[in-house]
């Protein structure tokens, strides 16, 4: 006892010097947890960093609130965060974690179920409660709080004034994932800050003249004999077979693909992300322009301005322009972000079926024969451009393993490496069947088949570090362009798969429209994207460059082609910040009308939800005690279901649950239910995004 009233009254330097070695000893655990689940590690310099930085924090929290153990359990909730967060998700996601990830955060909780969400949202709801127990100080020392935003900027003014920033530029040859581990994950994420705070999104007429320099709009005329358009992007769709030191049973692709890819010269396109955030992926393709990185996603940040991309310049000559992905119509912002592109129609989750899910994820057997019926429905009169995201192949590619069990072995055993080849085995025959179908029923359209980004494969082991395209969480100067490149397929109608070579995702856009109208219909900007000075790709905030028939990253300040290419990347920025979010000066300048409002509508054939029940329990439970209790500890309803349809969730009362369902029976977890602790009797409703909750029996819970 006396040792710890020793320890609550210390106090002056004794002070200083004990949460110093609190902060050290955080840190150094924090470290240890990052590469105990997943491998990283980090340089002695961003420990002792780290350790300084938190020692400083903790040092003016402790005085401010002169609480010793909440102050400690601050250190452990900031050091679980800046140091062993930022760890995992360099492994799993090829970058640290940034200022902009706030937003994805939240749509990357949009695709977690079960215990993965339970987990996501209760590691981040304790890391919040230490948080504000840390630093709240009682009223009467409220006022003190100012100081610790003055030390926060304190620490940007140094880094501002100091150009600490400068070294997340991409092109300097040092990747964000070396920086945070030279640096540590305090300072990483001050200079990411200002970095982020420094940036403009508006640029002003003079930038956008300098960038378009003396290009020219392309102009675009009524086309003779347009052709339909299939755009399909297949989730994840990367060529595992090329990793080393791994095995196969069978080629996770169907063969027809395999055959196809072949024809059309191995062709791919350098995506802008890994692992995740499709949107920006989506961007690309559809309007032309490369995506914004270190972590923004341009549907997320939201869309000011209606874009001349691809669905609106196609749209504007006749076509209709359909998106279809069988996903919540909000996520990334879609519901928006595609009535800017220039979409007619869009049909989210709520216009298909959901008649046979792998996981949380309508399956893409499913996606593209309801599209496919649909599209044989359209009127003859217009021709048409259909665009489909697939969702059966992504993380973490769980399947409804009783109709797609495994068929691919892999070797050495890993499991993540291992459920990816079996759910692109089934989704690459899916897709397979679908472009046959299409060929026969139309063999002049316009085919396009790619892949977003490279699949997560998870850390233990990491097979893309055993193949040696990355090393400890960091991507290697050889492993950029091939973690960078998807398959692409283009099957030109009855000429079938053409040899596209490699490009950037952006360059597609405009090759698509031309392709589609024999050059009649371009992108107004197509001179600047298709023959800039040099060519270029940004990945995981490192620049790429065209180099003896293939790609490399720019290490060297003084290569011309590096620093060509920045010039190239600067001006196709400027051109998409401007048409995105500014007053598209560029259109003005050219002389090119503004583009109008579009308009959009949502198809919601299936809107409704159903959630038909068979049967389900417990229906009785005892008072404070767990129902159903799982591993995890949480408490969990079953169901037997007949039928479901839509994203249906559970509520006991008022409290809300995900509903997981498989192979015609369903479940619902809920982590801390205070249901349990009243007795009496309690509604069981759901409901789906809309709509109003509909009840279909009662919890009882009785007395011990």
């Amino acid at each position: 006892m006396t040792s710890w009233s020793g320890f609550k009254n210390v106090n002056g330097w004794r002070q200083v010097l004990v949460f110093s070695a609190v902060a050290v000893i955080v840190v150094l655990l924090a470290a240890f947890a990052a590469r105990l689940a997943v491998g990283f590690s980090y340089g002695p310099a961003a420990l002792l960093l780290d350790s300084l930085l938190l020692a400083a924090i903790l040092t003016v929290v402790r005085w401010i609130t002169k609480r010793n153990v909440a102050t400690c359990a601050l250190g452990v909730a900031l050091a679980a965060f800046f140091i062993t967060g930022n760890g995992i998700k360099s492994v799993l996601l090829g970058m640290p974690l940034g200022i902009a990830d706030m937003k994805p955060a939240l749509a990357l909780l949009g695709v977690l179920e079960g215990g993965r969400l339970a987990a996501a949202i209760g590691g981040f709801a304790l890391l919040l409660c230490l948080v504000v127990w840390g630093l709240w100080p009682g009223w009467r020392r409220l006022i003190w709080l100012v100081l610790l935003p003055l030390l926060g900027l304190s620490i940007l003014g140094a880094v501002w004034l100091t150009n600490g920033d400068a070294v997340l530029a991409g092109g300097t040859g040092t990747s964000r994932v070396d920086v945070l581990k030279q640096r540590g994950g305090f300072l990483y994420l001050a200079s990411d800050a200002v970095r982020y705070i420094r940036n403009e999104k508006v640029p002003s007429r003079s930038s956008v003249a300098h960038a378009l320099g003396s290009v020219k709009a392309r102009v675009s005329s009524a086309p003779a004999n347009p052709r339909n358009v299939h755009l399909i992007l297949m989730e994840s769709f990367w060529d595992v077979t090329t990793l080393d030191g791994f095995k196969m049973s069978a080629d996770p692709w169907d063969p027809r693909i395999r055959e196809w890819w072949i024809a059309g010269g191995r062709s791919g396109v350098l995506s802008p992300v890994f692992g995740g955030a499709t949107a920006n992926a989506e961007f690309e393709v559809l309007c032309g322009l490369p995506a914004t990185g270190g972590g923004r996603v341009v549907f997320s940040e939201g869309i000011t301005n209606d874009l001349p991309c691809l669905p609106a310049v196609l749209r504007q000559f006749g076509y209709l322009t359909m998106a279809s992905h069988p996903y919540k119509k909000a996520f990334w912002n879609r519901d928006t972000a595609y009535a800017k592109v220039g979409f007619e129609q869009y049909l989210p989750d709520q216009a298909f079926e959901m008649d046979d899910r792998d996981g949380m994820f309508l399956n893409d057997r499913s996606t593209l024969f309801q599209s496919l019926g649909r599209v044989n429905l359209l009127k003859k009169d217009r021709p048409y451009l259909s665009y489909i995201v697939s969702l059966s192949s992504h993380y973490p590619y769980e399947r409804d393993r009783t109709k797609r069990p495994d068929r691919i072995v892999v070797t050495p055993a890993t499991t993540a490496l291992a459920n990816y080849a079996n759910a692109v085995s089934y989704s690459t025959e899916a897709l397979a069947d679908y472009i046959e179908a299409l060929r026969e029923a139309d063999p002049d359209a316009l085919i396009v088949l790619f892949g977003d980004h490279a699949p997560v494969l998870d850390s233990s082991p990491d097979p893309y570090e055993i193949a040696g395209l990355r090393k400890g969480g960091a991507t290697l100067p050889n492993g950029f362009a091939r973690l960078s490149l998807t398959p692409l397929i283009v099957i030109d109608g009855r000429n079938g798969p053409k040899a596209m070579g490699t490009q950037p995702l952006y360059e597609l856009a405009p090759k698509i429209s031309e392709m589609a109208t024999a050059g009649a219909v371009s992108l107004p900007y197509a001179d600047l994207v298709l023959h800039p000075e040099v060519r270029t790709r940004n990945f995981l905030a490192s620049l790429l460059v065209p180099d003896k028939g293939g790609w490399r990253m720019c290490g060297r300040d003084d290569d011309a082609s590096c620093e060509a290419g920045r010039g190239s990347r600067n001006d196709l920025r400027a051109l998409r910040d401007d048409l995105v979010w500014g007053k598209q000066h560029a259109l003005q300048i050219w002389g090119t009308l503004l583009v109008g409002k579009h308009g959009m509508t949502i198809n919601r054939d299936h809107y409704g939800c159903v959630f038909d029940v068979e049967a389900w329990g417990p229906q009785t439970g005892g008072k404070g005690k767990a129902m159903n209790q799982q591993a995890s500890g949480n408490s969990a309803l079953w169901f037997k279901v007949r039928r479901v349809r839509g994203d249906p969730v559970l509520f006991v009362d008022d409290e809300r649950a995900e509903i997981v369902v498989a192979n015609g029976s369903a479940s619902a977890s809920f982590t801390s239910p205070q249901f349990i602790h009243t007795e009496g009797e309690h509604r069981i409703s759901y409901q789906c995004e809309d709509e109003e909750r509909v009840s279909f029996g009662k919890l009882k819970i009785a007395p011990n």
